[in-house]
């Protein structure tokens, strides 16, 4: 027969397996609820939170990202999706754009899995043709990256304003 003391671990192995039982979901049980699609993102947490408190309704939170973004994750999707748009480039031939010069201010707004929402021209660059030559490549691009998991916890769109300027001689 075994003593008291070597019984405890025993007991205590069991306890544990019993409590997590208890707490688990039945199998078939359809009264439990699923978690939503995108756990961690900040349009789910709200909602979550909204489960939880009463008389709150979810806000879309917006990140505005500049070339002076602090942020690591930030710095590399402002990056990122500039590569983007520069790849957008390879259809034009150098006649298109031959002789533009000019500055341009513009955001791009994406949601958190890459979509592009719009393009804004910020600041002209008083020249309608490359106005609508950077709107066009934005439109062009391909699908923007998704949000790092960081971004995605503190919101649910991303604003990217970014400077251009523009010269080409060729």
């Amino acid at each position: 027969m075994l003593s008291f003391s070597k019984k405890l671990p025993i007991i205590a192995v069991l306890s544990l397996i019993l409590i997590s039982c208890a707490r688990s979901p039945k199998l078939g049980d359809e009264n439990t609820e699923t978690q939503p699609r995108y756990r961690w993102d900040a349009l789910s947490m709200q909602i979550e939170k909204h489960k939880q408190e009463e008389g709150f309704s979810p806000v879309e939170k917006i990140i505005r990202i500049t070339g002076s973004s602090k942020d690591l994750d930030e710095r590399w999707y402002l990056r990122e999706c500039f590569n983007k748009i520069s790849e957008a480039r390879t259809g034009y031939s150098p006649r298109d754009i031959e002789g533009l010069k000019g500055t341009i201010r513009f955001l791009v707004s994406v949601d958190y899995s890459g979509n592009l929402i719009k393009t804004l021209i910020m600041k002209s660059s008083g020249n309608p043709f490359l106005d609508n030559y950077i709107k066009e490549l934005v439109n062009r691009s391909t699908h923007f990256p998704q949000f790092p998991e960081s971004m995605s916890m503190r919101a649910h769109k991303a604003e990217i304003i970014m400077s251009v300027d523009f010269e080409s001689d060729s």
